[in-house]
């Protein structure tokens, strides 16, 4: 539909000439011509909307038309958007150096080792029971021709023939000590490793012939009997005497076995009696403890191995004394399970890391001693 036929429409129901009608039309025309150039200037700015509309009386039809200058857009709109906070950086949180790990020493170990040992009392006997102190010991056997006392006593780098021969040793402490204590010696030899020539036939020549029963040893009080009025060794009297500071314990030792110098001899002293305490695992646990801190001021001891809560210190070489010196501690425990001693810096036959001694020892508590 046209817009002639709009303004037609508009007026439906009203009688119209058509000279009234072509009139309308041509005033609309006008209108229409006059709005399109006006509608060009603008065109730019703002759109337009036509309005058309016919008004109608009842003697004469009139039409008018009526345009309307708006434009078809919305004024923008500003919406209210709320600020976005700024979010700052996060303040750098300062760097904390991990602390550098304090360095696992020899001393260190000892030091670890007496403070489980001051705190450890186990395993202790019950009354009637005993402290069963087993030890398995393997020597090492040099066969050679050079020494004029006995075959079976060469040193590393004369042997001609070695093997090691594996003994039992084993203690059993009463829980009162003051009662009966009992050594058994197997007195059975087991040979383990042979090195050299003829090494077996000579090693079953230094076995000799003849059954090997255990034999006992039954003493009160202690191991042993003191022959000078002093008391057993390892008795309750006897640990008496130890002191329980580790510098005053040193200086005791000392004294004890004219070690007083600072020669390696006196060094060697001290530390020997302190490893051959701490091998029988008899002493008390504030003794044990002392020990060990006195061990720790010895010089130049290091680690020698780790296998879980076993931890093995070596001792410095002590010239004329011994190559190699280790004990075993369990770190649980406090006690020692085990120890070796290369004594001769020889070489030979027998290979260096195979010392002149070693001992595996284990601690229990039993209800009868044999």
């Amino acid at each position: 539909m046209d817009v002639f036929e709009l303004v037609r429409d508009v007026n439906a129901g009203t009688s119209l000439t058509e000279d009234q009608i072509g009139r309308a039309r041509a005033q609309l025309l006008v209108g229409i011509d006059e709005s399109r150039s006006a509608e060009r200037k603008r065109l730019a700015k703002h759109p337009l909307l036509l309005i058309a509309g016919a008004v109608a009386g009842a003697a004469a039809a009139t039409a008018t038309v009526v345009v309307l200058s708006q434009s078809t857009a919305h004024p923008p709109r500003v919406e209210a958007v709320p600020p976005i906070a700024t979010q700052e950086p996060p303040a750098p949180v300062p760097t904390v150096p991990a602390p550098t790990p304090t360095p696992v020493t020899a001393s260190s170990v000892l030091g670890a080792a007496a403070r489980v040992s001051g705190a450890n009392e186990a395993p202790g006997p019950q009354q009637g029971q005993y402290l069963k102190i087993e030890r398995e010991v393997t020597d090492l056997v040099l066969y050679g021709d050079t020494n004029p006392q006995s075959v079976f006593d060469a040193s590393r780098a004369d042997a001609t023939a070695a093997w090691t021969a594996r003994s039992h040793w084993t203690i059993y402490v009463p829980a009162d000590r003051s009662q009966e204590w009992v050594q058994e010696f197997s007195n059975q030899v087991q040979l383990m490793a042979f090195f050299g020539l003829d090494a077996e036939t000579h090693a079953q020549e230094w076995l000799g012939s003849g059954t090997r029963e255990p034999f006992f040893q039954r003493t009160p009080g202690g191991l042993g009997q003191s022959g000078d009025g002093a008391p057993s060794r390892a008795s309750e009297a006897y640990y008496a005497d130890f002191p329980r500071d580790p510098e005053a314990l040193l200086e005791w030792i000392r004294t004890s076995n004219g070690a007083t110098d600072d020669s390696e001899w006196a060094m060697g002293t001290v530390t020997e009696v302190l490893l051959e305490e701490l091998q029988y695992n008899t002493a008390p646990s504030d003794v044990r403890a002392s020990m060990y801190l006195a061990l720790a001021q010895l010089p130049n001891a290091t680690i020698a191995a780790v296998d879980g809560d076993i931890t093995t210190i070596s001792f410095p070489s002590n010239a004329g004394r011994w190559v190699k010196n280790e004990i075993s501690i369990d770190m649980t425990t406090g006690l020692v399970v085990g120890s070796a001693i290369r004594q001769d810096a020889g070489a030979g036959i027998v290979p260096e890391d195979v010392p002149d001694t070693w001992m595996s020892i284990t601690v229990s508590v039993v209800d009868a001693a044999p």
